[in-house]
């Protein structure tokens, strides 16, 4: 079937140049930007040796090369999906100019498969905190300039009893934001709209922000942040004298915030954390509370294997089976 392929703008010749237009807009929403951004940047990788239309040995070849030039390298490993991601691109780029994918051949699937049982490591886990550390990481947030303080309890308290991923709390508007009318809960509630899990926001996925809760107060934090930025972009830039921007939050800006945050608080291995560290937080610390997966997956909108691989049950020595069958 892949050589049968025709290129896009073949395939387009047959109507006018409005309705090819009309086409394209809606094929250029298939993914977002964030996945598009992606995708060039790893097909720009490839594009430094290699050129399009490539072959399965060629591709092949590209690959060994990667991973071979890391051997004499400290870290001389890749994750599975780092490559897969690469391969991907490739064959994306070739399907869109009309070409054969040289991705989809037996030369390519058994290179992959034995580099990645050399060079392969396991994908890298989010530093889980527990509930004591997101505390104190609340607790440094004091300064002489409160607006700052305000917005970063605002980041790190949401975005962990939201389970929310980094990128989607980024994303955010005022406007999704609502005041819960349910009888048995007060506080908010966020309508996620498009997501990761559901990129046509057909599912009508809400995330629970309660006002108060056992030893914060999420919801009043939150409203407290809102009555300042009003509408618009949720979570956003703010300079040294508390003015606050209307451009929204940058992912990298979040991340240091967080690191900065738990370094003040004197967390260990503050630099381990990443933009997926609040939501496997939240889900390790679910578990650790004996909520079950469906439970937890009500806030997180995670599958099954999605959430027993955040878990993170790393101590070996409590409720070991091999204890019991000795």
């Amino acid at each position: 079937m892949n050589e049968l392929t025709v290129s896009i703008n073949q395939e387009l010749s047959v109507v006018t140049e409005g309705e090819k237009n009309k086409i394209l807009e809606w094929m250029s929403k298939a993914r977002s930007q964030s996945t598009k951004n992606s995708y060039q940047a790893h097909l720009a990788k490839f594009l430094q040796s290699e050129t399009i239309p490539s072959t399965p040995a060629r591709v092949a070849l590209w690959l060994i090369g990667q991973c071979e030039s890391r051997i004499d390298s400290d870290d001389r490993s890749y994750s599975k999906a780092t490559l897969q991601a690469w391969l991907v691109a490739i064959r994306l780029a070739h399907l869109a100019q009309g070409f054969a994918d040289p991705t989809n051949s037996i030369i390519v699937h058994d290179v992959f498969e034995g580099l990645m049982r050399e060079f392969g490591k396991p994908q890298k886990q989010a530093k889980v905190l527990t509930s004591d550390e997101i505390l104190s990481m609340l607790a440094v947030c004091k300064s002489d300039n409160p607006t700052k303080d305000l917005r970063d309890k605002v980041l790190i308290l949401i975005g962990y009893t939201g389970g929310f991923r980094i990128n989607e709390l980024l994303t955010l508007d005022c406007n999704q934001i609502y005041v819960s009318d349910h009888p048995k809960f007060d506080g908010f509630e966020i309508h996620m709209g498009k997501t990761k899990t559901d990129q046509r926001g057909e599912k009508g996925l809400k995330k629970l922000i309660p006002m108060t809760g056992k030893r914060t107060a999420p919801g009043v934090i939150l409203r407290e942040w809102m009555s300042i930025v009003k509408n618009g972009v949720l979570l956003r830039a703010v300079d040294k004298t508390g003015q606050i921007s209307d451009t929204r939050l940058s992912y990298n800006s979040a991340l240091k915030i967080l690191r900065e945050r738990a370094e003040m608080a004197k967390i260990k291995n503050s630099q381990a954390i990443s933009t997926h560290s609040l939501r496997r937080s939240f889900v390790t610390n679910s578990y650790k509370n004996k909520k079950t997966n469906h439970q937890i997956a009500k806030q997180t909108h995670q599958s099954n294997a999605t959430i027993n691989r955040y878990i993170e049950d790393s101590n070996i020595y409590e409720n070991n089976p091999v204890f019991d069958v000795i």
